[in-house]
């Protein structure tokens, strides 16, 4: 495939993105191929390491992608490293948030999701991604038996419309 040519003959080529973008295409849409896409997703990882806003999309993309294949290890592994980016937008880290806590619960551990939670609900975030993260958070505390009652829960939900 001229593709796969083009990305070892032009290492430091700007087109590589396209390039990547293209194949990342073909694995998803019209191959339907889960395992080459993370594969290619893994190398893009690599390549784009050094370039914040297209490392964030990627790991964003790999991350969903993990978590659909269930290989939810990885899958935290690379929302937890988008947790600790300063460029994260707030709205995108409250949706990471509840992703990595998603991940714990199906794991079975409740206390880490719970934590998360409750910083998802510090966030500057629109009422409805706190909203979110607040019915998470109940889910989360459901199997501990750790409901507190609607009252703490109360602030949060008052600015919502």
């Amino acid at each position: 495939m001229h593709f796969y040519r083009f990305l070892r003959k032009n290492p430091d080529d700007e087109k590589r993105w396209t390039v990547w973008d293209h194949l990342l295409v073909i694995a998803l849409n019209i191959s339907q191929d889960n395992a080459t896409a993370r594969e290619y997703l893994e190398f893009m990882l690599e390549d784009f390491a050094s370039d914040p806003p297209r490392r964030r999309r990627i790991s964003l993309e790999l991350a969903s992608l993990c978590n659909q294949m269930r290989t939810y290890s990885r899958a935290v592994e690379l929302w937890e490293g988008l947790l600790e980016d300063p460029g994260l937008p707030d709205e995108e880290r409250a949706w990471v948030v509840r992703m990595v806590a998603q991940a714990y619960l199906r794991r079975m551990e409740f206390t880490p999701a719970a934590e998360l939670l409750e910083q998802c609900l510090s966030l500057p975030v629109a009422p409805a991604p706190k909203a979110d993260c607040l019915s998470s958070l109940a889910a989360a505390r459901l199997p501990t038996h750790a409901l507190q009652g609607p009252a703490p829960a109360l602030p949060h939900l008052l600015p919502l419309p």
